[in-house]
Formats: structure tokens, C-alpha cells, sequence
């Protein structure tokens, strides 16, 4: 229990060294699988359904911001025992893990920014126009197996790697309806609730500028991308380079927005590489 919602999280591995895993907008810890599998060898690795998302579902109100999510992470890592943290986030997710790393640095050793969104633009991206047209019906309304579909082929490059499985999963999390925590508590709310809520805040910052917070990052950094990337393009990468003093840039060639997905065992190797130099 964190902030009064059960989280739904995976803890693998016993390495002295702990990283924490934040999935995306619409995605949940399954987005992990591989990585957590290569890297519980020689660390703790631990991967959070986001409030929102997955099994953990919605904040208790609805409600979401930057703030919100640092108090959550807080509170996350003291209950988890967890003093200092590798932070690694995908794009929403390394939206809260780069806030997240300037509002405690002190609890971060190492973060690494893979296909992070924070960068202004000036439209959505074809992703988030695909959420943003899905979610104006309503957040009763299902979304379509078709829709979460097209979005997840999106984001991949290699969509001879989206099987019928992979979507089916993250159509069913999406969807997952309102239902009783886990402690017998009230009927939370849907996830396609949380999701509507979040892509609402997600929309509302397309016109902010956080050069300034972005370029306050104090710890080492790491900024993996994709190529190809639909959703956030890769010259977005070239700015995060430009404003962390401390860091580091990796582009993989012919991918897509989520690296952990498409090529699992290079991109945790340069991540694991980083860490260890």
C-alpha cells in the first residue's frame, strides 16, 4: 500500500545495487520482462505498474501530476526499503523518472532516460492523437482491440514483433474495469479512467517548456533512443544530451520507441555498461 492504493509491483534478483523500472503511457511492468530477466543476474531490479496503469490502477482522487507521482516514488522506495536507486524511465516514464531525479537527487545514483518525454512540441505525436481521438468518447466507453492495436504497432519498428498476445495484454490492462482493492477496500476506479486523466495532464504540457528543470539534472545520465521512433522523435534525444551536463547518448539504429521491447538484450548491455563505468 502506498498513498492508499495497492501497487502492483516485481522485485527480482539480490544484487547491492537496486534499479527501478517506469513503464510508459498505456503500458504496465510486463513492457520489462525481458530486461528484468538479464539484469536480476547481477542487481535488484524492481518494475511498478505506475498508478494509473496495470493492476495498481488509478490514484485514489484521479488525480495526476508531476508533485503527485514524485510523493508516490517516495513513498514507493521507503516502504521498498530502498535508499538510493537506479532510475531508468520510458517515455512517460522517463518523463517522471527525470522529475523525479531532480526533486531527490540524493536517492539517485544513475538515471537513464530511454525515449523520455519532456522535450516541447508543437503537436502530439500520432500515438497521443490516437489516445487523445480514443479517450473524447468518454472514459465509460471500452477501447477497441483495433485502436490499442494500431497504437502498440506504433511504437515499434519490427512489427513482425507485435504478436496477437502482445496486444491483446495491453488492450486488456487498458480496459481493466473498476473493481474492489485488493484490502476490501472502495471500488476504485477504471483504468481507462486513470488513462484519460493522465493523457489529459500528458496534453496539457505539449506547450510547456521545462528546459530549465530538465537542465538542473545533477546525477549521471544515460539517454537511450530509438531511430525510428513514432512517438517522440529521435532529434528529442539530441536535446536531453544538450541540457544534462552529465551525460550520455546511445541511438539504436533501426528501432523504435520502446528498445527494452524490440532489442531486450543490446539495450540493457549499454545500460549495464553505463552503470558499471
Amino acid at each position: 500500500m502506498v498513498d492508499g492504493i495497492n501497487v502492483h509491483y516485481r522485485k527480482t534478483g539480490s544484487g547491492e545495487k537496486t534499479i527501478l523500472l517506469l513503464h510508459g503511457v498505456a503500458s504496465s511492468l510486463h513492457t520489462f520482462e525481458d530486461w528484468q530477466k538479464g539484469l536480476s543476474k547481477n542487481y535488484t531490479v524492481i518494475s511498478i505498474d505506475l498508478p494509473g496503469f496495470g493492476l495498481t490502477g488509478p490514484f485514489t482522487d484521479n488525480k495526476y501530476n508531476p508533485v503527485k507521482y514524485n510523493k508516490f516514488l517516495d513513498g514507493l522506495l521507503s516502504k521498498l526499503g530502498v535508499e538510493k536507486v537506479i532510475l531508468a524511465g520510458n517515455s512517460f516514464g522517463g518523463f517522471l523518472a527525470w522529475n523525479y531525479a531532480v526533486h531527490a537527487p540524493e536517492r539517485v545514483s544513475h538515471l537513464i532516460l530511454y525515449d523520455a518525454a519532456g522535450i516541447k512540441r508543437e503537436i502530439p505525436n500520432l500515438v497521443e492523437n490516437i489516445a487523445i481521438g480514443t479517450v473524447a468518447g468518454g472514459s465509460r466507453i471500452m477501447i477497441p482491440r483495433p485502436i490499442v492495436g494500431m497504437a502498440v504497432k506504433l511504437v515499434y519498428q519490427d512489427t513482425s514483433k507485435v504478436s496477437s498476445d502482445l496486444i491483446t495484454r495491453y488492450w486488456a490492462l487498458l480496459n481493466l474495469p473498476p473493481n474492489k482493492d485488493m484490502n476490501n477496500g472502495p471500488k476504485r476506479k477504471s483504468n481507462k479512467e486513470g488513462f484519460s486523466n493522465v493523457m489529459k495532464m500528458n496534453h496539457s504540457f505539449n506547450n510547456m517548456d521545462f528546459t530549465q528543470n530538465i537542465a538542473s539534472i545533477s546525477v549521471p545520465t544515460l539517454i537511450l533512443w530509438g531511430e525510428n521512433d513514432k512517438a517522440l522523435p529521435v532529434k528529442n534525444a539530441y536535446e536531453f544530451q544538450k541540457l544534462i551536463k552529465n551525460s550520455k547518448l546511445h541511438v539504436f539504429q533501426g528501432v523504435g520507441h520502446v528498445p527494452m521491447e524490440e532489442i531486450p538484450e543490446e539495450s540493457s548491455r549499454v545500460l549495464e555498461e553505463f552503470i558499471m563505468n
